[in-house]
C-alpha cells in the first residue's frame, strides 16, 4: 500500500546502462519550488525522509534544493546539471545546507542571476541558471543581471563572455550567506573591505524586536491618557477599551512605523510584565503582578488558560503564563539607539530614545561605549547610498525588491570611523553630525507642516541635504568619481 502510495522512482532499475557506467552525461530541468510549509500539507509522511536524506534539507527548506543535490549525485564524473531555479539558496538560511553540499563536492561551476527579472510570466519568483559539475574545479564563476526587458535579457544571455563573470574560490566559502556580485561590484567591495573595522565590530546591538505572548492580547493601540499612570487602551482581542497601569505597559513601534530621519510615533503598547534588576531583565512574579498592576492583571487573567497553553506548546514555563514569548534585554530598549525597520526599499533609519519599544519587524543598532563617534554620525552613514548599495549587493531580497535590514547582512557592513588625532577626520564627523541634526529637524518641520509650498521647500531641503551626507560618506570611504557612479547607476536601477 505505501509503495503504491508513494510510488519510488528506482533509477537504478530504470536506467541500468547509464547508472553503470556512473550516470548521466547531463541532467537538465526547471525542479519544483515549494518550501517546506507546503511539504506539511501535501507531503507529511516524506518529511523526515527528506531530513534523514538530504544534506539540502534543513530548516524551512525548499523542494528544488533537494532536487539540485540529487541531480548531482546521478551525473557521471565529466557530467554537467543545468536548472532554472530561484536564487535564494546563495544567501538564505535554508540554503545553509545546500551550500555546504557545493563547498565538500566543489560542485558548483557556475550561477547566472536574474536578480530581479521575472522571467516566468506571471510568477514574482526570482530565479537564475544553476550549473554544477563533477570536475571538482573548485573554482566557479557568476553574473546577475541588471533589471532589463524580457527580449533584452535573451539576447544579454546569450552573449555573456568570461569576462562578463566574477570569479570565485569555492573552498574559501562556508555554509554562511554568500555574497556573490558582479565583477565592478566585486572590485568595489574588495575596496570597502580595507576599513579596519565592519559594524559588527563597532556596535555592541544589532537587536531584533520583542516577540509578544499573543499579538491581539499583548499589543494594545492606544485610545487616550487617563491621568499620570493610567492609559486607556484598545484590545482587539475583547473588542473593547481597557484601563491599564503606564507602568507595565511600553510604548511599541511597528516596522511600518519606522521611517528614515524621522520622530518615531507609537500608536500602540505592549503589554511587558518584565523589570530591570541589577541590570539584568527579569520576569515579574505573579503576586508581583497583581499587586502592582491589577488592572493589567485582571485583563491579562482572562486569557489564562489560552495563555498557559501557548507556554506548553512552546515548552516554555507555565508558571509565567503571561510572559512575552521572546522577551529582550530592557537595557537596549531604555538606551537612545538607532532603529530600522525589518525590510525597506532603501536605509530608512532613525533614531529611537530611550523607553520606546518595537516588534519583530524592527532592530535596534547600539554603538559600542568605547567608540569616541557621535550616534548622529553613525546615522549619517547607515543611512547612506554606500550602506543601501552593499545591502542590496550583498543581502536578501523579498517579493517587490525589498531588502532585509538584519544582524546577519548590516554586520559584515565595512564601517569607516574616526580618528580623532587627525583634525580632518574630525572635521569630517562633526560636518556629519551637523547635516544629520540637519536632517532630523527638517523632517520634524516637514511632519507638522500642512501647506504645500512650505512642505516643497522642506522636501528640497531635504533632498539636498540628503545628497551632501551622500557625498561626505564617498569622501569619507574615499571613492573615486567612478566608484560613485557605479554605486549611483546601480541605485537607480533597483
Amino acid at each position: 500500500e505505501e509503495l503504491y502510495r508513494v510510488n519510488p522512482f528506482d533509477w537504478e532499475a530504470e536506467f541500468p546502462e547509464v547508472m553503470g557506467r556512473g550516470g548521466f552525461d547531463a541532467v537538465i530541468g526547471n525542479p519544483p519550488y515549494l518550501r517546506i510549509q507546503g511539504l506539511h500539507q501535501y507531503y507529511e509522511e516524506q518529511i523526515n525522509y527528506f531530513i534523514n536524506s538530504y544534506q539540502s534539507a534543513v530548516k524551512r527548506f525548499d523542494l528544488y534544493l533537494l532536487f539540485a543535490e540529487k541531480g548531482f549525485k546521478l551525473l557521471d564524473k565529466n557530467g554537467f546539471l543545468g536548472y532554472i531555479c530561484p536564487h535564494k539558496f546563495t544567501n538564505s538560511d535554508f540554503g545553509s545546507g545546500l551550500r555546504q553540499f557545493f563547498i565538500e563536492n566543489l560542485s558548483l561551476d557556475s550561477f547566472i542571476s536574474f536578480g530581479h527579472n521575472s522571467v516566468f510570466k506571471g510568477a514574482s519568483t526570482y530565479t537564475g541558471i544553476l550549473l554544477l559539475t563533477k570536475n571538482e574545479y573548485g573554482v566557479f564563476n557568476y553574473y546577475e543581471f541588471p533589471p532589463l526587458s524580457n527580449s533584452d535579457l535573451s539576447t544579454k544571455l546569450m552573449t555573456l563572455e568570461d569576462g562578463d563573470f566574477s570569479t570565485y574560490d569555492l573552498k574559501k566559502f562556508k555554509k554562511n550567506p554568500w555574497m556573490l556580485v558582479n565583477k565592478h561590484v566585486q572590485e568595489l567591495i574588495k575596496k570597502l573591505h580595507l576599513q579596519p573595522c565592519s559594524l559588527g565590530c563597532v556596535f555592541d546591538e544589532i537587536l531584533v524586536g520583542v516577540q509578544s505572548g499573543i499579538d491581539n492580547v499583548h499589543v494594545l493601540k492606544k485610545v487616550c491618557d487617563l491621568s499620570d499612570n493610567i492609559v486607556r487602551l484598545f484590545s482587539e482581542k475583547s473588542g473593547t477599551n481597557i484601563d491599564i497601569e503606564l507602568g507595565l505597559v511600553k510604548p511599541f513601534l511597528r516596522g511600518e512605523d519606522i521611517h528614515r530621519y524621522e520622530q518615531p510615533q507609537h500608536t500602540y503598547y505592549v503589554i511587558y510584565p518584565y523589570i530591570l534588576r541589577d541590570g539584568r531583565t527579569k520576569i515579574m512574579g505573579e503576586f508581583e503582578l497583581k499587586t502592582d498592576y491589577p488592572l493589567g492583571y485582571s485583563y491579562l487573567k482572562k486569557y489564562h488558560e489560552e495563555l498557559r497553553d501557548i507556554r506548553r506548546r512552546q515548552k516554555t514555563n507555565t508558571e509565567y503564563w503571561y510572559s512575552c514569548h521572546r522577551p529582550r534585554d530592557m537595557r537596549i530598549f531604555e538606551s537612545e539607539r538607532i532603529i530600522t525597520p525589518y525590510a525597506s526599499l532603501h536605509c530608512n533609519m532613525t533614531l529611537a530614545t530611550s523607553g520606546i519599544y518595537h516588534n519583530t519587524k524592527g532592530y535596534s543598532l547600539v554603538p559600542s561605549k568605547s567608540q569616541k563617534e557621535d550616534i548622529k554620525y553613525w546615522l549619517g552613514v547607515l543611512n547612506s547610498n554606500v550602506l543601501w548599495w552593499f545591502i542590496s549587493n550583498t543581502g536578501y531580497v523579498l517579493r517587490g525588491g525589498y531588502f532585509v535590514f538584519t544582524k546577519d547582512y548590516l554586520s559584515p557592513f565595512p564601517i569607516r570611523t574616526i580618528d580623532f588625532s587627525d583634525p580632518e577626520d574630525v572635521a569630517r564627523h562633526d560636518r556629519m553630525v551637523q547635516l544629520v541634526e540637519n536632517m532630523l529637524e527638517l523632517n520634524k518641520k516637514l511632519a507638522d507642516t500642512k501647506a504645500g509650498h512650505q512642505k516643497t521647500l522642506l522636501q528640497r531641503q531635504i533632498e539636498a541635504t540628503d545628497r551632501q551626507i551622500d557625498q561626505l560618506v564617498y569622501e569619507l570611504y574615499g571613492l573615486t568619481e567612478n566608484e560613485r557612479e557605479i554605486v549611483e547607476d546601480s541605485i537607480k536601477m533597483k
